[in-house]
């Protein structure tokens, strides 16, 4: 009879271990909440740069979600899909996250003092990444260390490698022209990076979206 209770209670304890595990594996964790989606996207990598199709003044793909043609708003869509690919670039469910050690860990903000300034490269010499820049209309804001700070430009990398990491987003309140934030000029040679004092930090995995980027741009560049 022991041995029975005992073979019972074992098998049972599988059993609710096995349904905990895979209820853990379907609830996603540390998704993106913070981070909205933008009015416009700028994306800049060498094919980009150098390309004679290039028709914007800041010689980058971009996405506007006013644009018309025939009536008909031609980037919506594209703009919906490349943030929805971003957000699942965030997720992982809660057992993975577990096993990880990082189930508390959530989407960050940071701000840098000049002395450790952040930057970003516009990889205008890379075929294998791209720089990508959310642009709002209206400005959101940054909360660090209850000391708020307004932006309206969201800037990251997607790389062909890009593997489930620590990632830095930076921003920047930039209230000039857009090519003047983006391409060269006297005092913003393409070779310098963007700089940034202000970003958040999060894990991410965005090779979803480096994928679409990359079908997106060799169907507008003939690749």
């Amino acid at each position: 009879m022991k041995k029975v209770i005992i073979c019972s209670v074992s098998i049972g304890l599988v059993l609710v271990l096995g349904v905990a595990a895979l209820i853990l594996a379907l609830i996603p964790v540390n998704r993106n909440s913070i981070i909205e989606k933008p009015n416009e996207i700028y994306i800049i990598n060498k094919t980009i740069w150098e390309s004679e199709n290039t028709r914007d003044p800041s010689k980058a793909y971009v996405l506007r979600d006013y644009r018309e043609v025939n009536g008909e708003k031609v980037d919506e869509e594209r703009i919906d899909e490349a943030f929805r690919l971003f957000n699942a670039g965030f997720g992982q469910n809660a057992l993975t996250a577990l096993f990880r050690g990082e189930l508390n860990d959530r989407m960050t903000s940071e701000h840098r003092d000049s002395s450790n300034t952040g930057s970003m490269q516009k990889n205008t010499s890379s075929t294998t990444a791209f720089s990508v820049f959310f642009y709002y209309r209206d400005t959101k804001t940054m909360i660090v260390d209850e000391e708020e700070f307004e932006y309206n430009w969201l800037f990251f990398e997607v790389s062909e490698d890009d593997e489930f990491s620590y990632k830095v987003f930076g921003v920047r309140n930039h209230t000039s022209t857009t090519s003047d934030f983006l391409t060269s000029s006297s005092s913003r040679p393409s070779s310098l990076p963007i700089t940034f004092n202000y970003n958040y930090n999060a894990k991410a995995n965005f090779s979803e979206l480096y994928d679409y980027i990359l079908e997106l741009v060799n169907i507008a560049y003939d690749m």
